[in-house]
């Protein structure tokens, strides 16, 4: 598997035609085929941050090499 990271979504709601971008943290399972939904791996839902799904993917991709900071 890959390390974690995060993929934008548009997010359109009838009362928001213009719509919002959040994001979703995911790794590929095999790196070695195409990037798409039946090769990836997801953690949770839709966060609305960017800097709050990157710091997941970070604290995924820490814990697995290792190195989480579980006092944080």
């Amino acid at each position: 598997m890959t390390k974690w990271k995060i993929l934008p979504h548009l997010v359109v709601y009838p009362s928001d035609l213009a719509g919002n971008v959040e994001y979703q943290v995911y790794r590929l399972i095999d790196p070695h085929k195409e990037d798409c939904h039946g090769n990836r791996e997801y953690d949770g839902g839709l966060i609305a941050n960017k800097a709050e799904a990157q710091e997941r993917a970070d604290e995924l991709n820490a814990k697995e090499e290792g190195v989480y900071d579980y006092g944080k």
